[in-house]
């Protein structure tokens, strides 16, 4: 009986993600996206038995928020599943297809494919075939480990493919907030992200934005909240099809974003920021290489 709970007590403990992907005109990318993560989820079942681990990761989720495509997004996911469905039985994961009506922006698509996730851990990231979901599991081993309530994706360490307009626009708005918040913020925009379930009823409501800064005020919110966060360098690969972010007119909107979240930070964090003398120490944001 003595062994037995002991047996039972060296457990791993499973942990499960849900895995939210925005989509507005994705038919050439969303079928290479869902292939890769049916091969993480082959690979993560293949080490339930590691004994080195207390923790193991289960796919539970993948929600595609259909964001008013016009395209053929949507046949796209129809057909891969009836393909998949010929040879297996059963997807080793919940595949579901939410869809907005009418197009309502990046932001709100997160927001309903966050509110809709039963996981321990959520999951989010770009369906442009940019972001490798490979680096989930280091990702969520950092909230395992209670050092952050979210971890994001820091592209601009290797941003090899990333156009150069838009990388001078990322490391602009990054230099902005590390003078405003005397922090050390890497990647503000990216769009790969994890955080715990707690988080969820925040990310899900109206106090973010619908538009393609959502990802910009998830940083901005934790800056001005103190809460944990961590990035992580990652490789960002080149987009499949075309990109819907317009630098003329999103990039002021980030700009402005980025001034009245620090006009409207409270006092007291501004104080905190302040004396923050030693900017690579900051508790707010730190950096995991």
């Amino acid at each position: 009986m003595y062994n037995s709970k002991v047996l039972d007590s060296d457990k791993p403990k499973m942990r499960t993600v849900t895995v939210v992907l925005p989509c507005y005109n994705e038919e050439n990318a969303v079928a290479p996206v869902l292939e890769r993560l049916l091969g993480l989820c082959r690979e993560w079942s293949a080490q339930t038995s590691n004994p080195l681990s207390n923790w193991t990761l289960s796919l539970d989720q993948v929600l595609i928020v259909d964001d008013g495509s016009t395209d053929q997004t949507r046949a796209a996911v129809e057909a891969w599943e009836n393909k998949f469905l010929k040879v297996s039985s059963q997807c080793p994961f919940r595949l579901s297809v939410l869809t907005h009506a009418e197009r309502r922006g990046y932001g709100a698509a997160l927001k309903t494919g966050i509110a809709s996730s039963e996981s321990d851990y959520i999951a989010f990231y770009d369906v442009d075939g940019t972001y490798d979901p490979g680096l989930l599991p280091d990702m969520i081993r950092v909230l395992e480990s209670d050092e952050a309530e979210m971890v994001c994706g820091d592209r601009l360490s290797s941003c090899e493919h990333m156009p150069l307009t838009r990388e001078i626009g990322n490391r602009l708005f990054v230099g902005t907030i590390n003078v405003l918040y005397r922090t050390r913020v890497y990647d503000s925009c990216t769009g790969m992200r994890v955080f715990t379930k707690n988080m969820q009823p925040f990310f899900a409501s109206s106090a973010l934005p619908d538009g393609l800064d959502y990802s910009l005020a998830m940083t901005l919110s934790f800056l001005r909240t103190g809460h944990r966060l961590v990035e992580i360098p990652i490789p960002y690969a080149k987009r499949i099809g075309r990109s819907k972010l317009r630098v003329l007119t999103d990039g002021p909107r980030f700009f402005l974003r980025i001034l009245a979240s620090w006009i409207h930070t409270p006092v007291h964090l501004r104080q905190v920021a302040d004396q923050r003398k030693q900017l690579l120490q900051s508790s707010v944001v730190t950096k995991k290489r």
